[in-house]
């Protein structure tokens, strides 16, 4: 009788070892798909979060670039024109594209002569419409001789004297032109002289310019100072 108590006891511990491990392996089975959905779903909701990502991005990137198309057809589409005189050696008006700068405006009227002061403008500066630009000379900056760059090149309320003589150290290349006589090509040389020779002392200095000879000082003289 105990001999057969025993041998059910051993097996019930047996059936309860084999349950208990059934157990066992279905929780895990259960714990490792419980993982895979979790892991699954997340994967989901990442690809989810990329893709709306993703889509914002490329709504914005497609927005930048119309903005930039319009802007770039704006800037190829509108035009300034300027005027740009002085030490320039084609000096004129020229329509030039609203984006260009100031250095581009002087190329396009031949670039500096070797008297400009180049460095009087801030070349980098954009243009505006109906701009002037005038390019003075060094000895212009020098003298503070600047002629005012909203009135008119012909404008003479500077280096002109009260009896309206024209000063041969500070006039400008456009008031010397105003001397009956004076032609550019003459300006050009009087400005060329002052710029490596220095001021006049006597207007008969004049005549160290070539092509300046006593016949024209004489006609010219009464116009012209030093002073």
């Amino acid at each position: 009788m105990s001999k057969k108590i025993y041998t059910m006891m051993k097996k019930g511990r047996a059936i309860a070892i084999t349950c208990f491990l059934i157990f066992i392996t279905l929780s895990l089975t259960a714990c490792q798909k419980e993982e895979v959905l979790i892991s699954n779903k997340s994967s989901e909701a990442n690809n989810s979060i990329e893709r709306k990502y993703n889509s914002k991005s490329d709504e914005h990137k497609q927005k930048s670039e119309s903005m930039n198309n319009k802007y770039a057809h704006g800037n190829a589409t509108s035009n300034v024109v300027v005027y740009v005189c002085g030490q320039v050696n084609k000096p004129g008006v020229y329509q030039l594209s609203a984006n260009k700068r100031i250095n581009d405006a002087v190329e396009l009227a031949g670039g500096f002569k070797p008297e400009a002061a180049v460095e009087y403008h801030n070349l980098a500066d954009k243009l505006l419409d109906g701009q002037k630009i005038y390019v003075p000379s060094r000895l212009e900056v020098q003298n503070q001789a600047i002629p005012n760059e909203n009135t008119s090149v012909n404008d003479q309320s500077k280096n002109v004297q009260d009896d309206g003589k024209v000063n041969l150290n500070s006039a400008t290349k456009e008031q010397l032109m105003t001397i009956k006589g004076v032609g550019e090509k003459k300006a050009d040389s009087i400005i060329d002289y002052r710029t490596k020779h220095g001021n006049f002392s006597k207007i008969e200095d004049l005549k160290n310019i070539a092509g300046i000879k006593d016949g024209l000082l004489n006609k010219i003289k009464d116009y012209i100072t030093v002073n």
